[in-house]
């Protein structure tokens, strides 16, 4: 059976020019493949003009399997070919400690990579222009994020999903950080 990866093309076309925050499982597939459907796909991203970045955690966790030298340099090198230098901030602010109370507390299994993951969604709100690819679906709480789309790649031995996620809209944000702010 041949490689596949199914994607919502109207989706991706309305994602113009925003930035695309991979998380870890998106790049730990990337180098698991010897196809090239998931590097196409984020061609695919950058040729609709969106900025592929992540946080510098997610550098970390990805090289963090490496059982080589040799290992740990391809995956640099990876991470070097799809992210270069674009990496995304991280900062801390009062408003935020909501979020993150929320956020802890809703997810089933959150890692604190998972957590600075959905607080780059936060902190950037106003913007409204920065997505989170990821596999982790139980560690995106849906009173906090949304999942906007989804991309299905099969393997050739089992089918995986990354989803495309958001924030809430602030109706169901607020209502959801109220709880957790007092």
């Amino acid at each position: 059976m041949s490689k596949s990866l199914v994607c919502d093309k109207d989706y991706i076309e309305n994602l113009r020019g925003q930035f695309i925050l991979l998380d870890n499982t998106y790049l730990i597939d990337l180098s698991k493949d010897d196809d090239d459907e998931l590097l196409n796909f984020l061609n695919l991203l950058k040729q609709n003009d969106c900025v592929i970045t992540t946080i510098m955690d997610v550098f970390q966790e990805f090289v963090r399997g490496s059982k080589t030298t040799t290992q740990y340099d391809q995956c640099l090198k990876l991470f070097r070919d799809i992210i270069g230098n674009k990496l995304v901030s991280e900062t801390k602010s009062k408003e935020s400690s909501a979020f993150v109370v929320a956020y802890n507390n809703l997810a089933k299994h959150a890692s604190l990579t998972d957590t600075k993951l959905a607080m780059c969604l936060y902190k950037n709100k106003e913007r409204n222009d920065i997505k989170l690819l990821t596999a982790n679906y139980e560690d995106m709480p849906k009173g906090l994020l949304k999942r906007e789309s989804i991309i299905a790649y099969d393997t050739g031995n089992i089918i995986r999903t990354h989803g495309f996620y958001a924030l809430q809209p602030p109706e169901i944000l607020d209502k959801t950080l109220s709880k957790f702010d007092n």
